[in-house]
């Protein structure tokens, strides 16, 4: 059976840190990751999952990190979730 393209999970804490595939990153360090992500599959598409007490900024830049890679927005997940815990 045939996969579909990838889909990759972006998590933004209340606080505005950043976590792709269980580790911390910045916006600039999530572009060049999601870029190579999309050179491998270049249908990968990208879910948005933000604290709901995330502000704006952070975000802001989740969502140009996330255009600058040129993976497929998928869209914005449920905000109630538990951030998943991060290796240091």
């Amino acid at each position: 059976m045939l996969q579909g393209p990838p889909s990759k999970t972006v998590y933004v804490a209340a606080d505005g840190s950043i976590q792709y595939e269980n580790q911390r990153v910045t916006p600039e360090q999530l572009a060049i990751l999601l870029s190579q992500a999309v050179r491998n599959y270049p249908e990968t598409s990208v879910q948005l999952k933000p604290d709901a007490k995330v502000e704006y900024q952070p975000l802001s830049s989740v969502l140009v990190a996330i255009q600058q890679s040129g993976a497929r927005f998928h869209g914005l997940g449920n905000a109630s979730y538990q951030m998943p815990t991060t290796r240091r």
